[in-house]
C-alpha cells in the first residue's frame, strides 16, 4: 500500500483527481498482489522471481522455466463487489 501512495502525485497530475481516498487497504486485492515490500531492487530479485514463478502457475503453466517467466507480465484486475455497474464504463 505504502508504494501506492507514492504515486499519487503523479496520479493528480495526469487525471488531475486525487485518489487518496480510495488507497486503503480494503479496496486493496492481495490474492494476486505483487511481493509485499518488494520494489524490484536487485536484493529483491529471488522474491520476484520466486513471484513470477507462481503466477505463472496460477495461470496455468506447469512447471514454468526461468526462461518462460523472464519476460512474464501481470497484471491485477479487481472486480469490487461493492461496485454498482450502473456507473461502470465497462
Amino acid at each position: 500500500m505504502e508504494q501506492r501512495l507514492t504515486t499519487v502525485d503523479a496520479f493528480v497530475e495526469l487525471h488531475d483527481h486525487n485518489p487518496i481516498h480510495f488507497i486503503t487497504r480494503e479496496m486493496m486485492s492481495d490474492d494476486a498482489s505483487g511481493p509485499e515490500g518488494c520494489v524490484r531492487a536487485e536484493q529483491d530479485r529471488e522474491q520476484m522471481d520466486q513471484w513470477k514463478y507462481e503466477m505463472a502457475e496460477k495461470v496455468g503453466f506447469q512447471n514454468p522455466t526461468e526462461e518462460q517467466t523472464q519476460h512474464l507480465k501481470v497484471y491485477e484486475v479487481i472486480r469490487p463487489n461493492w461496485r454498482s455497474e450502473l456507473v461502470s464504463t465497462s
